[in-house]
């Protein structure tokens, strides 16, 4: 990529999941501002190798950030990435220590470390910094509102927001949410969004917004006629073509190390 000018800074270059990139690659990725996408619940289930966000051994955290990979397999949050990067990098690093029978003086990393990377990181990632990513006078009011009396947050919330928000909450706390100061949900439901007459057509609605029950409506539709499609397909024959697609060598694939 570097070689052929596609690692441009220019170009505000994302890479997913590189897990096992090299020390030198590294060193590009930092020299021409690309940023690195951990997505930790979809890479430690699926054998994709530590998230590399965390990386006990090289510097990466500065030039990393989440994302979620997969949210038909995984819950769609990237709070809940920042857990699952925390926890596995901790996990990671006390192997170490009982390994040795020993145990670890403090904990890898810290919840303002997760914090970071889903917040202010993701926004350098894709070149917003400017617009997203904190709260900061100028900024478009993307804001969220989590309920701090919930059972998931209680007493947590009103000694250490952060830890509150990365180790115990859930979407379900979210009460509110501003998209560029504009309110999409409220008391914990998503608010109906205006749409033009030709959007309204490709949604199948009669109306002139569209709530979420319509888009639960044709998810629904949409997924009993994907069943219908399955039953036509030959499990096998699939399975070849999508090891094939991800540049899978089937010989690799075994039940023993």
């Amino acid at each position: 990529m570097h070689a052929c000018g596609a690692l441009s800074p220019k170009l505000n270059v994302i890479l997913s999941h590189a897990n096992f990139i090299a020390e030198n690659d590294i060193k590009l990725v930092k020299e021409n501002g690309a940023y690195l996408s951990s997505t930790p619940s979809v890479e430690l289930q699926m054998g994709m190798g530590v998230p590399v966000c965390f990386d006990a051994d090289r510097d990466v955290q500065s030039c990393s950030s989440l994302g979620v990979d997969c949210h038909n397999v995984v819950l769609p949050s990237i709070v809940s990435e920042m857990r699952a990067a925390l926890v596995n990098t901790r996990a990671v690093y006390n192997e170490k220590f009982r390994a040795a029978g020993k145990i670890a003086a403090k904990l890898n990393h810290t919840v303002q470390d997760a914090y970071v990377l889903g917040t202010i990181h993701g926004a350098r990632a894709v070149g917003m910094e400017k617009d997203i990513g904190s709260l900061e006078v100028g900024k478009k009011a993307d804001i969220i509102v989590f309920d701090a009396l919930s059972p998931s947050m209680i007493c947590g919330a009103q000694l250490d927001p952060i830890t509150a928000i990365v180790m115990h909450s859930t979407p379900g706390d979210i009460e509110m949410t501003f998209v560029d100061g504009i309110l999409r949900k409220k008391d914990g439901r998503i608010l109906p969004v205006s749409i033009s007459t030709e959007d309204s057509k490709v949604a199948g609605v009669d109306a002139a917004t569209l709530g979420w029950s319509d888009v639960g409506k044709n998810l629904l539709e949409t997924q009993n006629s994907l069943k219908d499609k399955i039953k036509e397909i030959n499990p096998l024959a699939a399975k070849e073509k999508a090891l094939a697609a991800f540049g899978m060598d089937p010989s690799m694939i075994t039940t023993q190390v």
